[in-house]
């Protein structure tokens, strides 16, 4: 993407603009990009705040360390219904303040909301976290870290999955919960 022409400022033409700039952090571009629209668009991005709910909580795990541990369960022949999943429990805003803790990036434009007061057209569950003991005790592997994860993947993110799963250190011979 080049350019991105916003005809007016309703969400569904303006909405996905600052995450389309907060993915910039991630995939830095190596042309600009342009964006136009009606005058007070400036002003309208500036002042758009993502909202993290504090009460919808999961168990976040970069997508490396599910790789490994699926190829861990079938070279071990393991069957049965197991959850993989990260060791912590936490809430889209605890996510969304590692992240920016881990990429150094301000939480001005965050704002705490709940799931409550989201108006979504489909109820959600609160808590879709989940527990991978059972895949842990069965395996002999730690459910790796949040944090961890989040700097893992900053470290990665330039590089392609395949990059990813082929140069890294075997993780799964060592310990990722704990890490500061």
């Amino acid at each position: 993407i080049d350019a991105v022409a916003i005809t007016h400022l309703h969400g569904a033409h303006f909405g996905g603009l600052p995450f389309l700039a907060m993915q910039q952090r991630y995939a830095p571009r190596s042309r600009p990009l342009f964006v136009g629209g009606p005058p007070s668009l400036e002003r309208r991005f500036h002042d758009a705040a993502v909202t993290l709910f504090d009460d919808f909580f999961f168990s976040p795990i970069y997508v490396v360390d599910v790789v490994q541990r699926l190829l861990a369960l079938i070279e071990g022949g393991h069957r049965g219904l197991l959850h993989v999943s990260g060791a912590d429990r936490v809430s889209k805003y605890q996510f969304g303040a590692l992240m920016a803790k881990a990429a150094g990036f301000s939480m001005v434009q965050v704002r705490r909301g709940s799931l409550d007061d989201a108006r979504l057209a489909a109820p959600r569950p609160k808590d879709m976290s989940i527990t991978s003991q059972r895949f842990c005790r069965l395996t002999g592997l730690e459910a790796p870290g949040c944090l961890d994860g989040l700097l893992r993947f900053l470290e990665d993110r330039n590089q392609p999955l395949s990059a990813r799963l082929g140069s890294r250190r075997d993780p799964l011979t060592e310990t990722t919960m704990g890490r500061a």
